[in-house]
């Protein structure tokens, strides 16, 4: 009632008049609360509904209705029950929902793989460059295991750290070959745990990055700097054994390579 008045709503003229209480439900609202109203009716099932109401300023506060029906002795049905005002509850709610698509829009455009797993191992969410990458849909991965995801494929490089990751409660890291991969690729992988309020685990979080082509330079690096430091040694015994003449680095080189 408190919550009414502030808006300028007399909650006890509203409550006693329907034809008002329909005037101050905003117009979109109006036809799911009167079929509502119609099946609690019927049946006389709990009614149990929310709506927005609005004040003649224009504000609008989000309610909920929950009454138990009863059929009078002159057969008229009456409603026993409160009303509530959940405004904040619906803010913070709108809120979360705003913090959620951000958050989506954020993993969607991290070049790494990123999912989330809950205790038995099913995905409960994949980002863009998990589904670019292993060709698979979100849909069609959530509420599955990996298992079910990659059939016919051991994925046990990745389940282990799972494991290890429930066991211990701490952060993994590894670097493994993709065995959902064909062509060698190598992965940084970072899994851990997400926690619920009490400080129960309750997901496993990862973060999948292709190193494959960092590896594959420090490999040609590593060869070059092998073949050159063989080079110079080669180099310094012809010096030594005084075969190498002044002025003839190039024949030298030539003939070592």
């Amino acid at each position: 009632a408190d919550s009414l008045a502030r808006l300028g709503i007399d909650a006890e003229e509203i409550m006693g008049n329907v034809e008002r209480l329909l005037d101050v439900i905003a117009a979109e609202d109006r036809a799911p609360c009167l079929e509502a109203v119609r099946r609690s009716m019927t049946s006389l099932g709990r009614l149990d509904m929310e709506f927005r109401i609005v004040a003649p300023s224009g504000a609008r506060k989000w309610m909920r209705a929950i009454a138990q029906p009863r059929r009078h002795a002159s057969g008229d049905v009456v409603w026993d029950g409160i009303a509530l005002d959940i405004s904040h509850e619906k803010r913070a709610g709108e809120a979360l929902k705003a913090v959620e698509r951000r958050l989506h829009v954020i993993l969607d455009h991290a070049p790494a793989m990123i999912s989330l797993k809950d205790r038995d191992g099913r995905y409960t969410l994949i980002n863009r460059a998990f589904e670019t990458t292993y060709d698979v849909r979100s849909e069609d991965a959530v509420g599955k295991t990996m298992e079910e995801v990659f059939e016919g494929i051991d994925t046990c490089a990745f389940t282990d750290i799972d494991r290890a990751v429930l066991d211990t409660g701490a952060v993994v890291q590894d670097e493994i070959a993709d065995p959902c991969d064909s062509t060698g690729r190598i992965l940084h992988v970072v899994k851990f745990p997400v926690a619920d309020a009490s400080g129960r685990i309750v997901a496993i979080g990862a973060v999948e990055t292709d190193i494959t082509a960092i590896r594959r330079t420090e490999r040609i690096a590593r060869r070059k700097d092998r073949e050159t430091r063989i080079q110079n040694e080669a180099l310094l015994a012809l010096a030594k054994s005084g075969t190498l003449a002044a002025g003839d680095l190039h024949g030298a080189l030539r003939a070592i390579t």
